[in-house]
């Protein structure tokens, strides 16, 4: 398995930053204005495990939010070392950092200092029980949307891999009966209007939370050596 990432993941993976590297260079800077650097961090896209069936990628809105997050706060640098590997090690047990061997990072020989894993465990929108009787009908008043998140954060300074941030996050979010269709219809809404209705606001707090908890253990984890 990892002869064969060498022979062909890891050479795409040099054509593709070195393509992209130019891109990313002009908007963001790898040091502070006192010249200290930045940590250098690679976020990969969120792994959907949820099952939740959502007419949207989940993935992929909560991976632009989070790097969004990352890129506001201008206290890292995110490098791309580790994209071309992005959709194998969706479907590779063997690159699952939540199940497989971790050795593949390694082998990456990549400057990143700190490589960033995040799983949606659980994306569900449960009524509630209270319920509204209608003639000879009962209707959900509202929603429960459960939300399940898993993070492992590594530090592979110096090639070695170490674990600074294993941990699971569960949050409930209160969604009104007449918004829970309606935030599950993403296409027709803009960005604006999505991220201010019940679902988007659930999500944007979940991310703040997470990335909160990424931020402060990696910025530790820094100035720790």
């Amino acid at each position: 398995m990892y002869k064969l990432l060498k022979l062909f993941i890891i050479p795409l993976l040099l054509i593709s930053t070195s393509c992209t590297r130019r891109i990313q260079d002009e908007t963001q800077f790898s040091h502070h204005d006192d010249g200290s650097a930045k940590p250098k961090i690679a976020l990969l896209p969120v792994i959907d495990s949820s099952n939740s069936q959502m007419p949207w990628d989940l993935s992929n809105e909560l991976t632009q939010s989070i790097k969004t997050k990352f890129f506001k706060s201008n206290r890292f640098y995110l490098t791309d070392e580790f994209d071309a590997l992005a959709s194998a090690y969706f479907s590779d047990p063997e690159l699952n950092p939540f199940l497989g061997d971790l050795e593949w990072i390694n082998e990456m020989h990549s400057t990143t200092e700190f490589v960033v894993f995040i799983e949606l465990v659980d994306h569900k929108l449960i009524p509630k029980s209270a319920v509204r009787k209608f003639f000879n009908f009962q209707l959900t008043q509202s929603y429960t949307l459960d939300m399940s998140v898993r993070v492992k954060v590594f530090d592979i300074r110096d090639r070695k891999i170490r674990i600074i941030l294993q941990e699971m996050t569960h949050k409930s979010f209160h969604i009104p009966w007449k918004f829970s269709s309606m935030g599950t219809q993403k296409s027709t809404w803009n960005k604006t209007a999505f991220n201010l209705s019940p679902i988007g606001l659930a999500h944007n707090q979940m991310i703040k939370k997470i990335t909160t908890q990424i931020q402060d253990y990696i910025l530790l984890a820094k100035m720790n050596k």
